[in-house]
């Protein structure tokens, strides 16, 4: 499989209001339901990067903090435990992983200091200079138009009000898709995915660059960060959640039932090297991306 696919990804919808509902339609569909079903999973592998975002964004006590595509919440709840008498509103396009952010917040983490809200970051009014740090844990890659939700984001910051973004290098830096998606790949080529930018949009350094500076921010710098994610206990497990995601089912599909069987082989064969006494563990590349909106724009 040419994975330059997956970083083809990343264009700007003619019809931005289409491109919007595409989206919406995506996440409170199959794929919502498929990150509320493995939020826990999701947490165990990505909640390393949650103090890449509260250190870099200096979130401490009084604090008050936006948190872009949160999911599930689990990004929402890591910023609140160190907001302490400050307020964190997180926000996400998929109405049921906003569902299940406020229960968690109300149950598990009995958080206070926590609002959840449905919303297209891109162009929801948030009301101007009225948070102090923005975040996200991998949640800004999905724009139609980044420019214009960075924008909108950046309005929402007060003078001098920080960002903090995490979003995906590219594919081959990733084991974690790059691995699986080649076995699978061998056996059945990729299907066309779903409509709008992908997960590795924003992997190209100079246009994410070229993009928060447009937006209106100032002193932005990129850093790499890289976690190894443990996809799974064994290699059927991992095997499994793959299947589980958005390109697993995709590849399945395309597959059929008779070549369901030689790929799930090939899947297992290319992660066994990766298995160890922890499980199966893969890399990760990311960029961190920080910046300040700068005070009297």
């Amino acid at each position: 499989m040419d994975l330059d696919y997956f970083a083809s990804r990343r264009f700007t919808v003619r019809n931005v209001a289409a491109g919007n509902e595409q989206q919406e339609q995506y996440w409170s569909g199959e794929e919502g339901a498929h990150w509320i079903h493995g939020r826990d999973r999701y947490d165990a592998m990505l909640d390393c990067f949650n103090h890449y975002l509260t250190d870099s964004g200096a979130i401490g006590s009084g604090k008050r903090v936006l948190d872009i595509g949160c999911g599930c919440g689990s990004s929402t709840l890591s910023a609140a435990a160190c907001a302490g008498e400050g307020l964190v509103r997180g926000v996400d396009i998929s109405g049921s992983m906003i569902d299940v952010a406020r229960l968690r917040a109300r149950g598990e983490a009995n958080a206070q200091n926590v609002k959840f809200t449905v919303a297209d970051a891109q162009i929801y009014p948030f009301e101007p200079q009225s948070f102090d740090v923005a975040i996200s844990r991998f949640g800004v890659m999905f724009f139609v138009d980044p420019i214009a939700a960075f924008a909108n984001i950046v309005r929402a910051l007060d003078d001098d009000g920080r960002v903090a973004f995490l979003c995906w290098q590219g594919p081959l830096l990733n084991e974690w898709i790059s691995v699986p998606a080649r076995a699978a790949s061998a056996i059945t080529p990729l299907p066309e995915m779903h409509p709008g930018p992908g997960p590795f949009a924003l992997a190209d350094p100079t246009y994410l660059e070229r993009v928060a500076r447009s937006s209106g921010l100032a002193d932005v710098q990129l850093a790499a960060v890289a976690e190894t994610l443990t996809l799974g206990a064994t290699v059927e497990e991992a095997a499994e959640f793959f299947r589980s995601t958005n390109v697993g089912r995709a590849l399945f599909s395309a597959a059929g039932r008779a070549a369901s069987a030689t790929l799930e082989e090939a899947l297992i064969l290319a992660l066994r090297p990766y298995e160890d006494s922890g499980g199966v563990r893969l890399r990760s590349s990311a960029w961190l991306m920080t910046g300040r909106r700068s005070g009297g724009e």
